[in-house]
């Protein structure tokens, strides 16, 4: 074989070598690739059952494959001296129920387990009229190169009024 031919063919393989070493790699999941959010309350009545419902967007440059329980958004609301608003049932009954899901990015998801959890997790009814305010608590896995990482993220208080 001739030198240019050998040249060639070193210069071929350096080359692959430093286009996959230089190639970009998916970063290990992290907490801020993701952002927790309530859908704006509007029309909220004293005694009238009204749902929350919390989503989770993924912000990073990939996708990602999370595992969830059906209990994987649950929500707090408080009144305007921060006092606690109860669940409306006096029982609260779910499925253990695994879930799987792809979170496409800049993708919005949102999974109340409205079909395998009682109402009261989700549904409220306020009985005084005033400023409230509510927030959302998603809990969720994702493994990655075999390491499981679990996230439990927490939204702001947003206000809303009840009428």
């Amino acid at each position: 074989m001739s030198k240019f031919f050998m040249r060639m063919i070193v210069t071929l393989v350096i080359s692959l070598g430093l286009l996959t070493s230089c190639s970009e790699s998916i970063p290990q999941p992290r907490e801020n690739m993701f952002e927790v959010g309530i859908e704006e309350l509007v029309d909220v009545h004293v005694d009238r059952p009204f749902k929350v419902h919390g989503y989770l967007m993924n912000h990073a440059k990939n996708k990602w494959a999370i595992t969830h329980g059906v209990d994987m958004f649950t929500y707090q609301i408080v009144d305007e001296k921060g006092d606690s608003v109860p669940h409306s049932g006096d029982f609260l009954f779910r499925n253990d129920t695994g879930m799987i899901t792809e979170i496409k990015p800049n993708q919005v998801y949102t999974h109340n387990g409205e079909e395998q959890r009682s109402k009261e997790y989700y549904e409220f009814t306020i009985h005084k009229a005033g400023k409230y305010k509510v927030k959302a608590i998603v809990k969720f896995r994702i493994t990655y190169e075999k390491i499981e990482y679990d996230f439990q993220k927490t939204s702001d208080f947003y206000e809303f009024i009840v009428k």
